[in-house]
């Protein structure tokens, strides 16, 4: 992987880890900095923040009454942190096929001491944060909503036996966190683990779409928190993307584009 100078060198907590962990793959390679990445991604979130504090916390006490504001403003940073977890595995390397987000939103389920009905939200929109990866799996399936059968043919094919996630990057995440939101009880270090077992993932799975499903009043409340918290999570990800992988500005896709210069309400 290219070790280049990194543009938060000055601030970032685990410098030490600086370009180990790539953010993307080009032509089966490893590129950029995973942490450059996810510190870029809180970045672009303070520039937005603003916007939809009261939005975000207004539709999620509609669901969760008792829940406190700065419990809300550190599950959005813990979400942005955690998006790219699946990254610093390494089957993100060496598996084909593997989708990082999956692993990615399991650890937010399993790592984060909050309501399970709130944390699957927050998980689920982890899961769909590569959305068109879902969509084309339901297409295939021939359902039209997320269901155990889906879940079966998304994991069967995009989830190895075991995933390795190796020490250094796991406490390297952990202090990620304690820095951009304390030393929280609402995080769980020992749910970090150098080995998860594919049927362990698999359950936390379905528990976040069993949890994140509802009808009625509840159903549409908790699809308006999905929404707004994976908006969040695209809006600044690939804004974050955009900053990081200088050489490929010129190459985004045409979803890119309408992501930095026009969609998504054109914040």
């Amino acid at each position: 992987m290219a070790n280049t100078k990194c543009i938060f060198e000055k601030e970032c907590p685990v410098r030490t880890v600086c370009f180990k962990y790539p953010e993307y793959l080009s032509n089966k390679r490893g590129q950029g900095c995973l942490f450059a990445h996810i510190i870029a991604v809180l970045k672009k979130w303070e520039e937005i923040e603003e916007k939809y504090t009261k939005v975000v916390n207004r539709a999620i006490k509609k669901l969760e009454r008792n829940i406190p504001d700065d419990i809300v403003e550190k599950l959005i940073k813990i979400m942005l942190i955690l998006h790219d977890y699946g990254k610093a595995s390494k089957e993100y390397l060496t598996w084909r096929h593997f989708y990082h987000e999956i692993l990615s939103a399991s650890i937010i389920y399993k790592a984060i001491n909050l309501e399970k009905n709130i944390l699957s939200l927050v998980s689920a929109a982890v899961f769909l944060h590569h959305e068109h990866r879902i969509y084309y799996e339901l297409k295939r399936t021939g359902y039209w909503e997320i269901n155990q059968v889906v879940l079966r043919e998304i994991t069967k094919k995009h989830l190895p036996l075991t995933i390795q996630v190796d020490h250094t990057a796991n406490e390297s995440f952990i202090k990620l966190l304690h820095w951009a939101v304390g030393n929280s009880e609402l995080i769980s270090s020992q749910a970090f683990k150098e080995k998860y077992d594919k049927k362990e993932i698999e359950g936390a799975l379905g528990e976040i779409v069993n949890q994140a499903k509802a009808s009625g009043r509840e159903g549409a409340r908790k699809l308006l928190i999905l929404g707004i918290l994976n908006h969040i999570l695209i809006i600044t990800d690939i804004r974050a993307a955009n900053m990081t992988r200088e050489p490929s500005r010129n190459k985004l896709s045409m979803y890119f584009k309408l992501i930095l210069y026009g969609g998504r309400l054109g914040c």
